[in-house]
């Protein structure tokens, strides 16, 4: 095996290797026996993934967590506040048991006070929502590091069920 092979082997282990840690999803997510309102929710979210993250952002140019959680919803026709506080007193509060695609989930992060991330959960063990460090993405939401940051559940569509 010649050095080069060698390296291409190693980048592309490497490469393997790190795709292991974080599962992101580019389909869609379609959950059964979603209502109709849940789909549209996850729909608009699912159109704006890969759009990049910048602080204050709130258009399709750049979202920041709070920012894409109100145009997603905005875009069904449900009005929320702005802010990551504000959103967190929208809707009902409800337990991780009763948790349903479009429902809003609240982070805490070391070194934040209260509650400092917003994402929708998507169905099947899944979150999208405006990260820091890769803009809007889909991925796992338990037993992963946003597990662990989980402070809060809350329901705002009323027709979920």
């Amino acid at each position: 095996m010649t050095n080069s092979s060698a390296v291409a082997l190693i980048v592309i282990a490497l490469a393997l290797a790190g795709c292991a840690s974080s599962v992101r999803y580019t389909q869609r997510a379609v959950t059964s026996g979603a209502t109709p309102l849940q789909q549209q929710v996850l729909d608009a979210a699912a159109e704006l993934v890969g759009t990049p993250y910048c602080r204050g952002g709130s258009t399709q140019r750049c979202y920041d967590c709070s920012g894409y959680v109100q145009a997603v919803f905005a875009a069904v026709g449900v009005l929320l506040p702005r802010s990551t506080l504000q959103q967190s007193y929208a809707g009902i509060a409800i337990s991780r048991e009763n948790l349903s695609a479009g429902d809003l989930v609240f982070f805490q992060f070391s070194g934040t006070k209260g509650r400092s991330h917003v994402g929708i959960y998507a169905g099947d063990g899944t979150i999208y929502h405006a990260s820091e460090s890769r803009g809007v993405v889909r991925e796992r939401l338990w037993e992963t590091y946003l597990e662990r940051a989980i402070i809060q559940f809350r329901r705002v569509l009323t027709d979920s069920r």
